[in-house]
């Protein structure tokens, strides 16, 4: 049964000749010629381990947006695939190298991207953490991205190399498990990708918001639904917790009392809908906002008692290799 490196790009090396063919790839014969190691300083390793439920068309969505994001930052990328199939603990670990140049608009600039791959079994792991090692570019960041690993074992059998590494991030959207829910003791930062994706509507929401008083925005709220179909999942979750969040600093600066704010996520089977809020007033207030797949706009309704407004909001989810790179960079200036 082949593996899931056996699906993604690139040529297969053995391990013990990988070092050596980085070594000499980006060299030229011609003295006076710009190398194309002129184009490749890397100013990160990005790590991105697949766990054993990543499907091979996955694997290749994330090799992808990997490839995508180190156009714009130069890094060196490195993708551990789990293999569980019955004969792969006594196959050695498999290694393949991938490389691409790309031209810019100009025609003059030009980006370089290498990608290291290895598969291992899951009783491996001492190898691969070596091996791992040895690949890293000294000296550089490392940001690692996860995808479909459980928790438990990440925290059981990676801390010590997680303990290494920037930032670790993960899609709630398609994770079972919560990542912030375990007691990392800070070693690590970890952010979430779908909470990433909403970056523009959280903006767009909070600037709307922004018009009216803490007090004029709490005052009689009873109830929030937060309606989502399966795919964003994650983000209405993210979505929620901004919203609770922001909400409860509305009522310290109201000085109001202190109260549970009651937030309804709730999945409708819907093509149209993309994310939806709806907040309830006991007053006669309300506040609606809606996005819709394939819009580039949210439709938004709200009341405060200065008359009914309606209006359409350019917005959009950040694409996926913005999301990656706000991601990985956004807590680095806290």
């Amino acid at each position: 049964m082949p593996s899931l490196i056996d699906n993604l790009p690139g040529q297969v090396l053995p391990i013990t000749e990988l070092n050596n063919t980085l070594s000499h790839m980006w060299q030229s014969d011609a003295p006076d010629a710009e190398l194309p190691t002129d184009f490749r300083a890397s100013q990160m390793n990005l790590l991105l381990h697949f766990g054993k439920k990543v499907t091979p068309t996955e694997a290749r969505e994330k090799f992808d947006i990997a490839v995508d994001f180190a156009q714009r930052y130069p890094c060196r990328i490195i993708i551990i695939c789990t293999d569980t199939s019955a004969d792969s603990s006594e196959r050695p670990l498999e290694a393949k190298f991938h490389s691409e140049c790309f031209l810019g608009a100009d025609l003059r600039k030009m980006c370089c991207v290498e990608v290291l791959m290895l598969a291992y079994h899951v009783d491996q792991k001492n190898f691969m953490d070596n091996q791992v090692s040895v690949w890293l570019e000294n000296d550089l960041p490392t940001y690692c991205w996860y995808v479909r690993m459980p928790m438990l074992r990440m925290k059981e059998r990676f801390a010590p190399f997680l303990s290494r590494c920037r930032r670790m991030v993960y899609d709630s959207t398609i994770e079972a498990d919560d990542y912030t829910a375990i007691d990392w003791s800070n070693i690590t930062v970890v952010q979430d990708i779908a909470n990433a994706r909403i970056l523009p509507l959280r903006q767009a929401i909070g600037q709307y918001l922004s018009a009216y008083s803490p007090a004029v925005i709490v005052d009689g709220l009873t109830h929030i639904c937060i309606r989502y179909c399966a795919t964003q999942r994650g983000e209405a979750r993210c979505l929620r917790d901004w919203f609770r969040e922001c909400l409860e600093q509305c009522i310290i600066q109201a000085k109001l009392p202190k109260r549970e704010l009651l937030i309804e996520l709730t999945i409708v089977d819907c093509k149209e809908l993309a994310l939806e809020v709806s907040c309830e007033y006991s007053n006669g207030k309300h506040f609606f906002w809606r996005l819709e797949h394939a819009c580039d706009y949210a439709s938004l309704s709200s009341n405060f008692g200065g008359g009914l407004v309606k209006q359409c909001v350019p917005v959009q989810l950040l694409s996926a290799e913005k999301a990656l790179t706000e991601a990985l960079f956004s807590a680095d200036s806290k």
